[in-house]
């Protein structure tokens, strides 16, 4: 995560329980006086919209939670958040290797 960022945008999966409960308090842990926006995506679908949306919040960084949905299109997922975020020390081959 981004050290310095003020504000932060978290993309979660409504329809899975555990990963706002597990995501959101390690997100705030890493920078507690960050601002956070919680984005939801449940189905690909949903995905350009979010990405839309980013467009206008002034956010610097991106979490993204840990839910199948987002792992098996971490591809798709990775060139979006490329866009919005360029200058982000992951390449889109690591995105394509899962790593989020």
């Amino acid at each position: 995560m981004t050290p310095t960022a003020a504000t932060i945008a978290v993309l979660l999966n409504p329809t899975s329980e555990g990963p706002s409960r597990t995501v959101l308090p390690r997100a705030r842990s890493g920078r507690p006086s960050a601002s956070l926006h919680v984005l939801h995506a449940s189905s690909e679908r949903d995905f350009d919209s979010v990405f839309a949306g980013l467009r206008q919040k002034p956010t610097e960084a991106l979490v993204i939670g840990p839910d199948i949905l987002f792992l098996v299109h971490s591809e798709q997922l990775g060139a979006l958040a490329l866009t919005r975020y360029p200058q982000s020390p992951y390449t889109a081959h690591s995105w394509r290797l899962g790593a989020l």
